[in-house]
């Protein structure tokens, strides 16, 4: 077993349960309707295999946007390059769980409507690296 896979595992072991739900998919309505109050774009992953990146992304859009109370957009060009460099993703793609292993581990780059930028680690939180309002730039 690989360094990657063994720290992937321990990262599983602790962390997995935030990531998988508890639902029986036959508990689960045949359609939904997700609202999108704040009109998250649907992303396009192109001719790439980061369907994991992008999903991830999109995910995390919805839950930035309602902690800041306006629009969050993910990086997901971003964490495919990052599941490329230091995940298990090749150009055929991922799994979830990898593509939430480096989400944690490195970070997803993301900006709001206002123009805030920062990293958001979902065992980590937020870490803001420019603020318009005070206009410093804490990368």
């Amino acid at each position: 077993m690989s360094d990657l896979e063994k720290e992937m595992k321990a990262w599983m072991k602790e962390n997995i349960q935030e990531y998988v739900p508890k639902i029986k998919p036959e508990d689960l309505p045949s359609k939904f309707i997700l609202p999108n109050p704040r009109n998250i774009p649907i992303k396009n992953q192109g001719n790439t295999s980061g369907c994991p990146s992008h999903g991830l992304a999109s995910t995390w859009e919805y839950t930035l946007s309602n902690h800041f109370n306006e629009l969050v957009i993910v990086d997901a060009k971003d964490l495919w390059e990052k599941l490329l460099k230091y995940g298990t993703a090749t150009k055929d793609g991922d799994t979830f769980i990898g593509a939430a292993f480096v989400a944690d581990k490195y970070g997803m780059k993301f900006e709001t409507k206002s123009g805030i930028q920062g990293i958001f680690r979902p065992s980590k939180g937020i870490e803001i690296t420019y603020d318009p309002a005070d206009g410093k730039n804490e990368s």
